[in-house]
């Protein structure tokens, strides 16, 4: 979340109702799915490999396996001056070589191709290394495995050599099938530590002072899932509309034009408009 959404869901604003289109709710299902065999295969490694499987599936004292709601926990902590909760439920929990590994699964449904590019330039994301911070800050364990998953899936035979299927649309490259599966070994460290919870105390603080974020055009980066679109727009001064325009017209005419972050800072601005266009 932005730190505008924590506001509005931390005070009296009611959340926006808002159309979802069918295919949304098969798409959360799928992933929801995929997670829960991925645990199951988890479970089953010993069994299936016998001494060669080096991750087990850590147990609860009660005998749970240590999978999300079986684990969860909430802690209060206190930085600057302000308290604040971290509530944390890791996918799983790995026993692996005398320690423990922290384990998050992520589904990614815009594409083969686009997934592995990504994650070649950029590697894990960084909202997923923030989540497992706050994981480690709960269950006292730095370490850890984020595994992403494509639920679009190379082309059952070769494509290299078919010359219906675009270049940049080929699933197969070397004779191999590009990979659907990307696992990143992660470390947290005390600064990646310190700096969340310095972030997280100034949230709680504009939350408990009911001072409303300024806008930034990052943060329209996060308004896909966002509930309280409507009264954010409400709520921006004319100075942070000429801001999000001026940046607007910037996009518009360099090489990021089109893309990713001008297209939600574009969509964000639909329905805005500042004083002197108005008139």
């Amino acid at each position: 979340m932005c730190d505008r959404q924590v506001f509005f869901k931390n005070s009296a604003t009611k959340p926006e109702k808002s159309h979802d289109e069918p295919f949304r709710g098969r798409q959360r299902r799928q992933g929801t799915a995929i997670v829960d065999f991925v645990q199951l295969d988890l479970i089953h490694m010993p069994k299936r490999l016998g001494d060669k499987a080096e991750f087990t599936i850590a147990e609860t004292d009660d005998g749970q396996y240590a999978f999300e709601d079986a684990v969860k926990a909430w802690k209060v902590f206190e930085r600057n001056g302000v308290k604040f909760a971290i509530t944390a439920k890791p996918d799983g929990i790995l026993d692996y070589q005398g320690r423990q590994l922290l384990f998050e699964y992520k589904t990614k449904a815009t594409g083969l191709i686009a997934m592995n590019g990504k994650l070649d330039f950029k590697g894990a994301d960084s909202h997923h290394l923030r989540q497992v911070t706050a994981e480690s800050l709960l269950f006292g364990i730095n370490e850890g495995i984020i595994l992403y998953e494509s639920t679009e899936k190379p082309s059952w035979f070769s494509d290299e050599d078919k010359k219906s299927v675009p270049k940049t649309r080929k699933t197969w490259a070397d004779g191999k099938p590009k990979p659907d599966l990307r696992a990143f070994h992660f470390v947290i460290t005390e600064e990646m530590q310190e700096a969340l919870l310095a972030d997280l105390a100034e949230q709680a603080r504009l939350v408990y002072e009911k001072q409303i974020p300024p806008m930034t055009i990052e943060m329209t980066g996060k308004c896909a899932f966002c509930a309280f679109k409507g009264h954010c727009k409400s709520q921006l001064t004319d100075e942070e509309k000429r801001m999000l325009f001026e940046a607007e017209r910037r996009y518009a005419t360099s090489n990021l034009a089109g893309k990713y972050d001008h297209n939600n800072l574009r969509e964000y601005l639909a329905d805005v408009q500042v004083e002197e266009e108005a008139e």
